[in-house]
């Protein structure tokens, strides 16, 4: 025969398996983990484009003029600006004064005085 269910064994029942509370931290973590993955294939997929030239970083940084950012700028080439020399006539010579002519010899800082 089937056993009788009473209210009685109904709760020898539930309290031989306690309820398992729900891991909150773990799904959490799971998450942190599977967004540090994503975020490093990203990184690895952008090194591996530049470095195969599939992108085109001189052109995004005319472009986008990336070497004026602060932080970023140090990375990239600063335009080189390439400037033509001008022949000068006697009319457009520019003018020293004589002093800027003189050479001071940096030995006579070195000696010592008396």
């Amino acid at each position: 025969m089937a056993k009788k269910v009473t209210p009685d064994s109904q709760i020898k029942i539930n309290m031989s398996t306690p309820e398992k509370p729900k891991k909150k931290l773990g799904t959490i973590v799971k998450v942190l983990i599977a967004i540090i993955i994503l975020l490093f294939i990203a990184v690895a997929g952008f090194a591996l484009g530049v470095y195969l030239n599939l992108i085109d970083m001189k052109g995004m940084t005319e472009k986008w003029k990336l070497n004026e950012y602060p932080v970023i700028g140090q990375y990239f080439p600063q335009p080189k600006t390439n400037f033509e020399t001008v022949e000068l006539g006697e009319k457009d010579q520019v003018e020293t004064p004589a002093e800027a002519n003189l050479v001071v010899s940096p030995a006579i800082y070195l000696l010592p005085c008396r």
